[in-house]
């Protein structure tokens, strides 16, 4: 992850390996967060040009709460 500029940028593989780089991550306004290494997303190519996506969340299995009960919100980070 590069969060030094105006947007997040991160780097990444794609489809059998394909390798990503300068990928825009979309977070909602108020709201920002650096996602830890082996997170997981989804990046979509705009217009089917492979050199123009943007990753839509990122979550890692190893740190996201589990079993949270039905119309909940949790605010968590890799410590807890």
């Amino acid at each position: 992850t590069d969060d030094s500029g105006a947007l997040q940028g991160l780097k990444g593989r794609g489809v059998a390996g394909e390798e990503l780089a300068n990928v825009h991550r979309v977070q909602p306004f108020g709201f920002h967060s650096n996602a830890p290494k082996q997170s997981h997303g989804i990046a979509l190519a705009l217009h089917g040009h492979r050199d123009l996506v943007v990753a839509l969340g990122l979550e890692s299995p190893e740190h996201r709460p589990k079993n949270r009960e039905l119309r909940s919100t949790a605010i968590y980070h890799a410590h807890g």
